[in-house]
């Protein structure tokens, strides 16, 4: 083995190893389900559609900060006339979207529940190196034939961070080898190994969002009359995730939320994390790494990759649900 490769392969042991110390960095020591001064809960009280039937509760830690709050992404015109997106903390909003897709075994459909923050902050411990601006979270619920929830998966509007849990209505032969039920460790978070959804029509999946680096912390099944009157819960518009495309920009024509032109097609602007793109740009040879950006076809847009592993990254994208699903081992 020569010099050159020798190099190769110690620096990029040693960025893997500095990913996964920073991804578990990200965490604080706030035990799941633990309640949180200052949370707040987000919910669709609605039922119009199977969309707003099976919409998450969004339970926000440190909602007294505008950073951690959901929020609405809108144009705006500078003093000097240039365009300036920025996600709004006082109006929040949920980007949502059917997605029907086939596997080998079955047909299945994706129901997509996309908000923003307005920022993630800088800081040095625990260092947290997704802080940037617009950045936003997803929650992916998938439906079998019969409109039964089988899978829950969050993840970062970056790609970062996915993390796939199973209900009850899904069979244990299509979980990944070794599955456990009592828990998965998700990069300093401790997720269920499993959700009872149940069927009753007031229960809704819970997303627990931890404050500034918005971790999903944990999830559990709530019911949303019992939520009701323990809080005050805030209120969630719904849009469809098109609208993205078309945010309102002064007097004059929409803008959308997405970079539409050259390198940073499908990229959100202003997202950029230039902390990802110092430590991880070069090993995974992309140097908009962690830029958040829209969940469509990587034809339409940029790659909606989900792993750190070069040679995986075309693999994982998102976009192509049976092929993601198929790498992270799940049988579906």
């Amino acid at each position: 083995m020569n010099r050159n490769v020798r190099e190769i392969l110690r620096t990029g042991c040693a960025l893997a190893f500095l990913a996964g110390s920073l991804a578990c960095a990200t965490s604080q020591p706030v035990a799941p389900g633990e309640h949180v001064a200052q949370s707040r809960v987000y919910w669709r009280s609605t039922a119009n559609d199977r969309l707003d039937r099976f919409a998450p509760l969004f339970v926000i830690d440190r909602a007294d900060l505008a950073h951690n709050r959901i929020g609405t992404p809108r144009g705006r015109l500078t003093e000097s006339g240039q365009e300036e997106i920025y996600v709004d903390p006082d109006r929040a909003t949920v980007f949502v979207q059917e997605i029907p897709f086939e596997t080998a075994r079955g047909s299945y459909t994706n129901l997509v529940y996309r908000v923003h923050f307005s920022g993630s902050p800088f800081r040095w411990s625990p260092f947290n190196p997704g802080a940037g601006r617009n950045v936003g979270l997803m929650t992916v619920i998938t439906l079998d034939e019969h409109d039964r929830p089988v899978l829950v998966n969050t993840v970062h509007t970056c790609g970062c961070y996915h993390a796939i849990v199973p209900t009850e209505h899904l069979d244990s032969a299509l979980y990944p080898e070794g599955w456990a039920l009592d828990g998965v460790d998700v990069y300093g978070e401790r997720l269920p190994g499993l959700l009872r959804v149940g069927s009753a029509p007031h229960s809704r999946v819970a997303v627990w969002v931890r404050d500034d680096v918005h971790r999903v912390r944990d999830l559990t099944v709530e019911d949303t009359e019992r939520v009701a009157l323990q809080n005050a819960p805030a209120p969630l518009a719904s849009r469809p995730m098109e609208a993205l495309r078309e945010l309102p920009l002064g007097d004059g024509d929409p803008t959308s939320f997405y970079y539409e032109e050259g390198r940073r097609r499908g990229l959100v602007k202003g997202a950029f994390k230039p902390w990802e793109t110092l430590l991880f740009g070069l090993w995974i040879r992309d140097f908009h790494v962690g830029h958040d950006r829209e969940y469509t076809s990587a034809d339409d847009g940029a790659l909606f990759y989900t792993t750190l592993d070069p040679r995986k990254k075309t693999v994982s994208d998102m976009w192509d649900y049976a092929q993601f699903l198929e790498l992270n081992g799940w049988r579906l």
